[in-house]
């Protein structure tokens, strides 16, 4: 019963995250969006911009037409959702609510298996409530859906690993080969992780005795399901959309040698900054997670277990370290086990403590900590800062902008009456012609037309009107005299 309410209170909390931001964030959630839009339309051909007058460059992931930056997989998903539930903000981020709550099921059977139930409800429980990956949920952070859907494989993965290690029945290692073959569909190569851990793992608890052959035929199988799932869209995109997919195969492999679009940093980055980020502020977060990533391994069942445990976060943490390019999230396909070390540390003071206290005051002090912990990585400061429309005395432009962006297509719609327009000047922002290709029917371009744009527009599209968004500012004679334009007035204005 406490881990169905834990995984309601997870979905809950996952859809009051997701309702905190009427609008999709620019990066990278509004452009992902986007794309599993017309992916709801066709699933084999990823667009982001459908039309163009300018040309468009498919080496620039926010300005092409094939759309190959990311895996398809979370993309699939968010289309499958939007073509059921709409083109709005729940239905972008209604994956990864339900994908999330489902995780804590993952950490709890994994704990439950490396040490016992007590760490594993523990563990599951602190992830539930961490801000980072309910930001995620809500699109805040780069790059949100796909972070959490990678999450979702990768523990899907080293969860059906520990099954099997504990059953050794056959259907483990076929669901191992499918999660981890879900898991590069997301994110590529790093999908892979569970079969960095098993032959490692297994040699560290075997040896002096250990049978290669005995390990090598469950991981050959898996990795050949795992090939099998993911395989097939790698060939069919060299095949149908050739430079685009050479282009980012050409950019995934470079993030390791140098930092793609500024995503730098120190060799400290991940465990200053991005720790703190993903478990919670505080100069105590790192020694916290330290003493109970050690906990976890002593506590362990089986060498086995710490041994995949302690390979999975090392060589995870090393790594991202080594690679030039850093980003927050990537190694949040380990928080998992972090929040298990947590987990492990907990239960290990309760035990402790249990002989010292009766039962009441032992009660008082499992609430204490456990709501102290969560406290601490839920972060409600972060969360409430991210989302003031007023900060230190400055006001948030940016979010009051997006807000106002987003009730500017609803103003547009109705004076256009819904009817599809080739629309320019769209959006209060950089990228807002991309929240009007999501939220309307148009073909939004951003920036006011040239009269180059205009005969363009007129030869390109004779079946659509031409209409142009007066944010305000004077308007050049060649629209405002041409009958054939129309001009609406954008009254929500920040």
């Amino acid at each position: 019963m406490g881990l169905l309410l834990l995984v309601l209170g997870t979905l809950g909390l996952g859809f009051f995250m997701a309702m905190l931001d009427p609008f999709l964030f620019h990066w990278d959630e509004q452009y992902h969006a986007l794309v599993a839009k017309n992916m709801a339309i066709n699933p084999l051909k990823p667009i982001l911009i459908e039309h163009s007058l300018r040309g468009l460059n498919y080496k620039i992931w926010t300005d092409n037409h094939v759309w190959l930056h990311k895996q398809p997989l979370f993309l699939w998903q968010m289309a499958l959702s939007i073509k059921l539930f709409g083109t709005n903000e729940i239905a972008v981020r209604l994956p990864s609510i339900i994908m999330h709550a489902i995780v804590p099921l993952f950490i709890y059977r994994i704990g439950k298996i490396a040490v016992n139930a007590n760490v594993g409800y523990y563990g599951a429980l602190f992830f539930a409530v961490a801000s980072f990956p309910l930001e995620l949920i809500a699109g805040f952070y780069p790059t949100d859906h796909n972070d959490v859907a990678f999450l979702f494989y990768v523990s899907a993965s080293c969860w059906a690993w520990f099954e099997y290690q504990k059953s050794k029945q056959l259907h483990w290692v076929v669901l191992i080969g499918v999660f981890s073959g879900a898991a590069i569909l997301v994110k590529w190569l790093a999908g892979l992780l569970v079969f960095a851990i098993w032959p490692a793992a297994e040699t560290l608890a075997h040896l002096p005795k250990f049978s290669p052959w005995q390990t090598l035929r469950p991981m050959l199988l898996a990795l050949a399901i795992c090939c099998i799932v993911a395989i097939p869209w790698q060939v069919y995109i060299h095949t149908q959309f050739p430079e685009e997919a050479t282009h980012e195969y050409a950019m995934m492999h470079e993030h390791f040698s140098k930092p793609i679009e500024g995503h730098g940093g120190d060799s400290w980055f991940h465990f200053d900054e991005g720790l703190k980020k993903i478990y919670g502020s505080g100069q105590a977060v790192a020694w916290l997670l330290l003493l109970g990533i050690v906990t976890l391994l002593f506590r362990a069942n089986a060498l086995l277990y710490a041994a995949a445990i302690g390979v999975a976060v090392v060589g995870v943490y090393g790594f991202y370290t080594l690679a030039a390019t850093k980003m927050i999230g990537f190694p949040l396909i380990v928080a998992p086990f972090l929040f298990l070390g947590l987990g492990a540390l907990t239960d290990g003071v309760f035990g402790f403590l249990r002989s010292y206290t009766n039962r009441i005051a032992h009660r008082v002090v499992q609430f204490a900590v456990c709501f102290a912990i969560c406290f601490l990585v839920m972060d409600m400061h972060l969360i409430h800062q991210h989302r003031a429309l007023v900060y230190k005395g400055q006001p948030e432009v940016y979010r009051i902008k997006k807000i106002a962006e987003r009730k500017l297509v609803q103003v547009v719609d109705s004076a256009l009456q819904s009817k599809p327009h080739v629309l320019f000047n769209a959006g209060l922002m950089s990228g807002g012609d991309i929240t009007f290709l999501f939220f309307s029917n148009h073909i939004a371009f951003g920036g006011l037309p040239t009269p180059e744009d205009v005969v363009k527009a007129k030869m390109k599209y004779p079946d659509f009107p031409i209409a142009i968004i007066d944010q305000g500012q004077p308007l050049p004679d060649y629209l405002t005299t041409d009958s054939e334009i129309q001009i609406i007035c954008a009254k929500q204005r920040p």
